[in-house]
């Protein structure tokens, strides 16, 4: 495959994944008004503002993977600035792993067994496997921040040997 064609199929997947994302947390609240798992007021608010801020970071790396096409286009993946990228990649993803764990165990353990509604495990199964590959893609963007970053330091001593 051509740089041009993966480039084209990775900005679909971002633009497909952004959509769906943005379906998602429009159409499909974190809790159902007829049943919602934090009766309190303070507890809806505080588990809508954690769920909003995972959404805001999922965002935030699908604008990073757009940057890292464009270095991909313009032959610039083995610089510093391409594995800054990776870097805040890793760090966001972790972050969102964090704050969707504590969202769920707020959910889950605090609002739905505390006030005797009925736990989910399946739900929360699901959940867990979502917390599961954010925290596997930052590892992965971990690692590619190191190779990166080492490849652009012997890039940059071959370049100024020529």
């Amino acid at each position: 495959m051509k740089h041009s064609t993966i480039i084209l199929l990775a900005r679909i997947f971002i633009i497909i994944f952004a959509l769906v994302g943005l379906a998602v947390a429009i159409l499909i609240p974190g809790h159902t008004p007829e049943q919602p798992c934090l009766t309190s007021p303070v507890g809806q608010v505080i588990e809508d503002v954690l769920l909003e801020l995972c959404i805001v970071l999922c965002f935030a790396i699908l604008v990073i993977g757009w940057l890292l096409t464009s270095a991909i286009r313009n032959d610039t993946v083995f610089t510093k600035k391409t594995a800054g990228l990776f870097r805040i990649a890793a760090f966001l993803m972790l972050g969102d792993a964090v704050l969707y764990l504590v969202t769920n165990a707020t959910r889950f353990f605090v609002g739905c067994l505390k006030e005797g509604q009925p736990f989910d495990v399946k739900a929360f199964l699901i959940r867990g496997v979502f917390f599961m590959v954010a925290l596997v893609g930052s590892l992965v963007c971990g690692v590619m921040y190191q190779y990166l970053a080492k490849a652009a330091e012997i890039k940059e001593d071959n370049d100024s040997i020529v």
